[in-house]
């Protein structure tokens, strides 16, 4: 374990890198946190016992804060471990092959951390050669945590509550999205969406690779819940904010396609949206 003391004091920001065995993408996501303009933040490092040279290049690494590199029991438990490290009063997880959005993300952010439990940024993710920004919700309801999830890589969540209600480490994809929903159901935690982009991360994650077991934990874990958690009926006027944001997803994603292309999904999804408009 490596330990700075001078960048612990009175600090508002903890960020911390979760790793096993991915050299490259560590490689990517370390300069972008030692970077930031602002560096009144303090860094983890949690290494699964990497053998592919991870463990050299963190030793190499003169601003990270806390680090250590040993066996652990999954992606969740190495998350409770960094947590339980932690001396900040609100935790970021930018795990190896993700990356902050600018050198300035950390000085936009860190004064916008005041009084609520949870902060969610916008975040652009990135599969081959196509882009599509992620919007957090402006407002949060029961509805989108049952059918959508918040992006952790732009998800700022207060360390007590962390510590309160750790990462199930049972679950192996979905954890992150059962810790949010249960703090924000069970014990009333307060959110608030981010007007700034914040994070970059790529579809070759674990959740993103696994559709088939995030599905069916997503389900497992909403049928161990009280009834009352999980039944929802949507407002008109929730069901057609919905329905907009959807529709601006769309279009997100259709940008970076080619021209010809873009502009056919544009036409296409605008087209969806009138026949829903006529028929329901």
């Amino acid at each position: 374990m490596h330990l700075q003391e001078q960048h612990l004091s009175g600090v508002r920001l903890t960020v911390i890198t979760v790793c096993y065995n991915d050299l490259a993408g560590l490689r990517r996501t370390i300069p972008s946190v030692v970077s930031q303009t602002r560096q009144d933040f303090e860094f983890i490092v949690v290494d699964g016992g990497s053998t592919d040279g991870s463990l050299e290049y963190i030793q190499s690494q003169t601003r990270i804060d806390r680090w250590v590199s040993e066996r652990d029991g999954g992606i969740y438990n190495a998350m409770n471990k960094g947590v339980g490290m932690a001396h900040g009063t609100y935790c970021i997880f930018m795990n190896a092959g993700d990356h902050f959005f600018a050198v300035n993300t950390l000085e936009q952010v860190i004064p916008l951390l005041q009084d609520k439990d949870y902060y969610c940024g916008q975040a652009v993710m990135i599969e081959g050669d196509k882009a599509e920004t992620f919007i957090p919700p402006a407002d949060m309801t029961r509805y989108y945590q049952i059918n959508d999830t918040l992006c952790h890589q732009s998800l700022f969540t207060r360390t007590t509550q962390l510590k309160k209600r750790p990462y199930s480490e049972q679950l192996s994809i979905v954890s992150d999205w059962k810790q949010f929903f249960e703090s924000w159901f069970f014990d009333q935690c307060s959110y608030q969406a981010l007007p700034c982009i914040v994070a970059v991360f790529y579809r070759d994650g674990l959740s993103s690779v696994h559709v088939d077991k995030l599905i069916a934990e997503r389900a497992q874990t909403l049928a161990q819940m009280p009834h009352e958690a999980t039944q929802v009926k949507e407002t008109r006027e929730q069901k057609e904010k919905r329905r907009k944001e959807k529709l601006q997803k769309e279009i997100n994603k259709s940008m970076a396609m080619k021209p010809i292309a873009r502009d056919w999904n544009i036409a296409a999804s605008a087209f969806r949206f009138l026949i829903k408009d006529l028929f329901h």
